[in-house]
């Protein structure tokens, strides 16, 4: 029996159908958000076990895949892309597709007991990586898997898609940079702010895995990077100092620059995740869809709502 999707990730869900909708040619109504015609739609299905909340950084449970459906409707077909990896013991999160619609990118951890490989090597290191489907030459169920990360001691999250072929934008705990070099010439690796677990910052790197660099510093989690209109990676930051503890939307430049609150410091709720920027073009343009939720509790279930950016406060629910 297919597992439930946590509702995290209806947001990543709805965020694909336009990508993908270049692969078939599929019109979309910007008045209305409907997407008209047979539209693939890419989702991870993941275990209702997960104990995720907005506090964790990478949460796995077994049972997650990569779910392909040829057209967005309850009647088409499951295709489970990672099966061959997971064999029902791994993890699948946040799929991104590419501007194409022709490639799909995602977080996979499965245990390296697994006996799946990858270019004539083990495909899994028991900690969350970067990888890509590639559906240029097979299509949507025929396309080739590629492994852009392969630690075995930290684990990489939550990738987006850069624009004009610049890179990858993901959440790690790896502190590329900031662990380096810390009292004494040592380096160590900073925990959130309860102790329980490595920070996870904004990296960046080449499409090919290279080139892997830290674009954020935050003494608690910095999650869910995505790209912005404009450009600019979009995330939700854990903001704890004093009596400030809840999850606000920030951006900053690929290159790590001009880092802003964009949404949420003046406002209600406690923590905004997964945010993604509506129809520039529509009737909500200037305004984000987020997941609004406690800090924990949650399951990283929580209430979808509508953010204007305009002005402050701007929450509309």
């Amino acid at each position: 029996m297919a597992k439930p999707l946590t509702l995290a990730r209806w947001a990543a869900v709805s965020a694909l159908w336009a990508a993908l909708a270049a692969c078939t040619g599929a019109a979309s109504d910007s008045a209305t958000g409907a997407i008209q015609g047979d539209v693939p739609i890419a989702y991870a299905m993941r275990a209702n076990t997960i104990r995720a909340n907005p506090t964790n950084g990478a949460p796995s449970a077994p049972g997650g895949d990569l779910i392909v459906r040829a057209k967005a409707s309850p009647s088409a077909a499951e295709h489970n892309l990672t099966a061959q990896f997971t064999q029902g013991l791994g993890d699948v999160s946040g799929p991104d597709v590419s501007y194409d619609g022709k490639k799909i990118i995602f977080a996979m951890n499965c245990p390296a007991s697994n006996t799946a490989t990858t270019g004539g090597q083990p495909a899994c290191t028991g900690r969350w990586n970067i990888w890509e489907y590639d559906m240029s030459v097979g299509g949507l169920t025929g396309g080739t898997f590629r492994r852009l990360t392969s630690s075995n001691g930290s684990d990489d999250v939550d990738p987006s898609y850069l624009p004009g072929g610049a890179g990858v934008v993901f959440t790690s705990n790896r502190q590329t940079a900031s662990s380096v070099n810390q009292a004494l010439g040592h380096s160590y690796y900073a925990l959130d702010e309860y102790e329980r677990e490595r920070v996870f910052n904004l990296h960046t790197m080449a499409t090919d895995g290279s080139q892997v660099q830290q674009i954020s510093v935050n003494q608690s989690h910095d999650r869910s990077p995505v790209v912005r209109p404009n450009g600019d990676i979009m995330f939700s930051r854990w903001d704890h100092v004093g009596g400030r503890n809840h999850f606000k939307i920030f951006t900053v430049r690929p290159d790590g620059t001009n880092l802003f609150v964009l949404y949420g410091a003046h406002s209600d709720g406690n923590s905004f995740l997964h945010p993604r920027d509506m129809d520039p073009a529509g009737k909500y343009k200037g305004c984000l869809s987020t997941d609004l939720m406690p800090l924990s509790r949650t399951h990283e279930g929580g209430a979808h709502s509508r953010n204007d950016t305009r002005f402050v406060g701007g929450f509309v629910g």
